[in-house]
């Protein structure tokens, strides 16, 4: 009687390692690949500088983070299409998931905090700056002409929620729309300290 507990035990704990364990670790995996495509679907279209496409990868699909003129976003997809990821880990817990990543990017700190300077300068001398707009992307275009821009990298963890069966992007972090930027929220952070001493 004893051995037939056993064997049942042993046929019961075979089929539940052959056949059910499995099944759950490949909807773990599923999830992972889905988890790891949304990223890499944000990251291409951010290669590209696309900010719809790139707006649609969030959850909320009404929030707004690229409202500047295009011809700024024309200055800077150049330097996008050097931008290189990889992700170092996927956890998943129900709807929620966290990506640690590594991002390389090209920085154009320099140009921005030189364009920044150059407005304060012309705003102490007293002159008025008529067309903001064409300011900033006159002035960035002759930075960036000079300055360039130089290779950086960004360890960051991205947040992720699964709505409608699909894995988007949550409000994103400020790690993360610097850069988008190339670096230039960071110059900004730091003219201001400047500006202060």
């Amino acid at each position: 009687m004893e051995s037939k507990k056993r064997k049942l035990a042993f046929i019961l704990l075979m089929f539940l390692m052959l056949f059910v364990l499995p099944i759950g670790a490949n909807a773990a995996s599923k999830e992972k690949e889905n988890v790891v495509k949304s990223i890499n679907t944000f990251f291409r279209y951010t290669r590209k500088l696309d900010t719809k496409k790139m707006e649609k990868c969030f959850e909320d699909h009404n929030l707004r983070i690229f409202a500047d003129p295009e011809a700024f976003y024309k200055i800077l997809r150049p330097y996008h299409r050097k931008t290189q990821w990889k992700i170092r880990k996927v956890q998943i817990n129900g709807k929620k998931a966290v990506v640690s990543m590594r991002v390389d990017f090209e920085s154009l700190e320099e140009s921005y905090f030189n364009y920044l300077t150059a407005s304060l300068e012309r705003a102490l001398n007293g002159k008025k700056i008529k067309d903001p707009e064409k300011f900033l992307i006159q002035k960035m275009r002759s930075e960036t002409a000079k300055n360039g821009s130089y290779p950086v990298y960004c360890n960051l963890k991205i947040r992720l929620k699964k709505a409608g069966g699909k894995w988007k992007l949550a409000m994103p972090s400020e790690k993360l729309i610097n850069i988008i930027y190339c670096d230039m929220i960071y110059a900004l952070d730091e003219f201001i300290e400047y500006v202060g001493e």
